[in-house]
C-alpha cells in the first residue's frame, strides 16, 4: 500500500470512488440529493483541493489501483474556542469492492502527519449518521462525540 499526493491523472478514478460511495450512502439516507451535474461539480471542487495550500489530498494505491483517498483541510475554529485552527476531514473514501486491511488507519496517519506539519493538533470528522462502520472506526481511533448535526427540511 502506497499513500501519496493526488495527481491530475487520478481524478477520474477518485471521482468514480466518490460516486460509488455517495450512491451507497444514498441508499440509507434519503436526505442526500445530488445536483444534476454533481459529478462535474465534485471534480471542480477536487481541483480546488489540489490547488489550495490549506488542503491536502492523498490517494492510496495498491498494485497500481486506487484503493481510496482522503481530503483534509485546515480551518479557523470558532473565535471563542481553542485551538484557533483545526483540521477537518472533508472526504475519506475507500474502494467498496476490494477491502484493504488497515487502509483507513494508514490514510489517517498520513493526514495526522500533514496536520502536525501545519501545527494543527485537533482533527474534526463528521461521519455519516447512517453508516455505523465509519462511526465505529472514528471511535476506535479515540474520537469523542462532540456534537450532532441535524438536517431540518423547512
Amino acid at each position: 500500500m502506497r499513500i501519496r499526493r493526488v495527481k491530475q491523472t487520478d481524478l477520474p478514478g477518485v471521482a468514480r470512488l466518490w460516486f460509488e460511495r455517495i450512491a451507497f450512502l444514498r441508499e440509507s439516507d434519503a436526505n442526500i440529493l445530488l445536483a444534476p451535474d454533481a459529478s462535474r461539480l465534485w471534480r471542480k471542487q477536487a481541483q480546488h483541493w489540489i490547488d489550495e495550500s490549506d488542503c491536502a489530498f492523498f490517494v492510496a494505491e495498491s498494485d497500481g489501483e486506487l484503493a481510496g483517498f482522503v481530503v483534509v483541510q485546515t480551518k479557523e475554529n470558532r473565535a471563542w474556542l481553542h485551538p484557533p485552527r483545526v483540521g477537518e476531514i472533508v472526504e475519506m473514501v475507500l474502494d467498496l469492492h476490494r477491502p484493504y486491511r488497515g487502509l483507513s488507519s494508514a490514510l489517517l496517519e498520513r493526514v495526522a502527519a500533514w496536520l502536525r506539519s501545519q501545527n494543527i493538533e485537533v482533527l474534526e470528522v463528521e461521519p455519516n449518521a447512517y453508516y455505523p462502520v465509519e462511526d465505529a472506526f472514528w471511535r476506535a481511533q479515540g474520537g469523542r462525540l462532540r456534537s450532532r448535526r441535524f438536517w431540518l427540511k423547512l
